[in-house]
């Protein structure tokens, strides 16, 4: 998967059930906050619009019942600058897992949790529609442009 996307709709390599039951990988649930922990990508967060499979350089972040996904992937947003203060290595910055793991999340009382959850959840849906959408679209584009740059498609007017 490419973390450095807004939201992930579709995986970026794939892996066979052998491969993933013999390998460092994880499946995740859509709807996961991930975050790269190494490399280039070192901070990016993305959110899963579908099921994937994530490296040992990714770190998942699974909704429960008391943060839900949508929650989880704001506050890790708003607080990865200070999660990444705490890199370390040399050639490779990295973070360490724990950093993430113990990062606090401080949840307001319920009923303002809930109020914003209300708020947010229809949002957050409709982003991932869109998303699909935009992938159906750039699809589209990719096929027809060429065939209208080659004259092999015309559109009248």
């Amino acid at each position: 998967m490419t973390i450095n996307k807004f939201r992930i709709t579709q995986p970026s390599e794939y892996i066979t059930e052998k491969g993933l039951k013999k390998s460092a990988a994880k499946l995740l649930p859509k709807k996961s906050t991930v975050v790269a922990i190494t490399g280039a990508t070192l901070g990016q967060v993305s959110r899963l619009e579908i099921d994937a499979c994530a490296n040992q350089s990714v770190i998942g972040i699974i909704g429960n019942e008391e943060f839900a996904n949508e929650y989880i992937y704001l506050w890790i947003k708003h607080y990865i600058k200070d999660i990444i203060s705490n890199q370390t290595g040399g050639a490779q910055q990295h973070i360490n897992r724990n950093d993430i793991k113990n990062t606090a999340i401080i949840k307001p009382d319920e009923v303002t949790y809930e109020k914003f959850m209300n708020l947010i959840k229809p949002i957050f849906d409709k982003i991932s529609r869109n998303s699909f959408q935009i992938r159906t679209l750039e699809q589209l584009r990719d096929t027809l442009l060429p065939k209208l740059m080659s004259g092999e498609v015309r559109v009248r007017f």
